[in-house]
């Protein structure tokens, strides 16, 4: 075998990466490269800084879409409650909380001219019609913790919630490496990645396996393909 050949064949990127992201603009996602990104108030995620795994430019809009002739401050609340701070809370239970806000809408309550409150539902994630929806892949995303920087292969977005993480691995990489040397990684340094997820895809482009982010690898099913 050449080494051109042996390097094209042992390519996490060309192989694996690029094939995947492939597919999923195929399936309806939108897909942009965020390696080069600059965070600041002329970014175009809305990210002012590395520490916010979400996209603060596609939740807003996705909020407002979803929620015609709600007040801005309802919406401004829902973005506060799903993006706080949950790095105090066990993983598993922060994660089961921003579930729940995705599942059943974030209440909130505003105030009225006269006094009281209007308590108020705001639907996160459109969960009958889902072409409402905005999906963005997102490669190479840099997301800071308290002490590292990392940088994942691809984060899916759904409404600019992370709700998907993939790793890749050339084909010549065991598997189980993307969990052990990335995913338990990013657990530890960037736990703030988790709080939305709703699962992590690991693949070698030969095997592939799906599981909740915080499971243990021998619980992750199988990605059946024809």
């Amino acid at each position: 075998m050449s080494p051109s050949l042996t390097s094209l064949v042992a390519s996490e990127d060309s192989s694996v990466e690029q094939p995947a992201l492939s597919l999923l603009q195929e399936l309806g996602w939108s897909h942009v490269s965020l390696y080069d990104e600059v965070p600041g108030l002329a970014n175009v995620t809305g990210r002012t800084s590395f520490r916010q795994a979400y996209l603060p430019a596609q939740l807003r809009a996705a909020l407002e879409k979803l929620n015609p002739g709600l007040p801005s401050e309802a919406l401004r609340q829902a973005e506060e409650a799903l993006t706080r701070d949950r790095s105090a809370m066990v993983p598993v239970n922060a994660n089961r909380e921003v579930h729940a806000l995705l599942v059943d809408g974030v209440p909130v309550q505003v105030r009225r001219d006269d006094g009281g409150f209007n308590d108020l539902l705001v639907r996160v994630i459109d969960w009958r019609d889902v072409a409402t929806n905005d999906f963005l892949v997102a490669s190479q995303v840099w997301i800071e913790g308290v002490l590292h920087k990392r940088r994942p292969d691809t984060i899916g977005y759904v409404n600019g919630l992370p709700l998907m993480l993939a790793e890749w691995k050339a084909p010549t990489c065991p598997l189980a490496d993307a969990y052990e040397a990335n995913l338990r990684d990013y657990r530890d340094t960037i736990p703030l990645l988790f709080h939305a997820n709703g699962f992590v895809i690991l693949s070698n482009g030969i095997e592939a396996v799906m599981g909740a982010s915080h499971a243990p690898y021998e619980v992750f099913a199988p990605w059946k393909r024809l």
